[in-house]
């Protein structure tokens, strides 16, 4: 992030530069994704993309679970500077999230408001590792 900054300093010559800059850093900002890419035999990968082409691969060192649980949760999230922070200091969400337990640890995959697709996507890797997947969620009565 600093090498962007720096980057964009240079450019800041001239209203054209400017324009550049904001262009590249908005870019940058909508175009990169952090994913988990998890194999069979529990080879976990942490992976950054941008554009959906891998440009970063991190193993995750994480023991194989015992099981994994779908369950709702309100996440809070802190909104101290950017154009929300004059409405209040947090927000919260509704999620669905799909966490990967063994013994009384426990790492967080996955978070949507979407049912369906954190469901549909639990169960791949129920299939996938061989584990039992623990549903604590009720789908909500209006269909997301």
């Amino acid at each position: 992030m600093a090498a962007l900054l720096f980057f964009l300093s240079i450019l800041s010559i001239g209203e054209f530069s400017s324009f550049i800059g904001v262009f590249l850093l908005a870019l940058v900002l909508t175009g990169y994704k952090i994913s988990y890419d998890i194999t069979e035999d529990f080879n976990a990968k942490k992976v950054v993309s941008f554009f959906n082409i891998p440009i970063f691969q991190s193993p995750l060192n994480l023991d194989f679970p015992d099981y994994i649980s779908l369950f709702g949760a309100n996440y809070s999230k802190s909104n101290e500077w950017g154009p929300v922070a004059a409405i209040g200091t947090k927000s919260n969400a509704d999620k669905i999230a799909i966490k990967l337990f063994n013994g009384k640890t426990n790492f967080t995959l996955f978070k949507s408001s979407n049912y369906k697709v954190s469901k549909q996507l639990a169960e791949e890797l129920r299939d996938l590792l061989n584990v039992e997947l623990i549903d604590n969620v009720k789908e909500l009565s209006h269909d997301q």
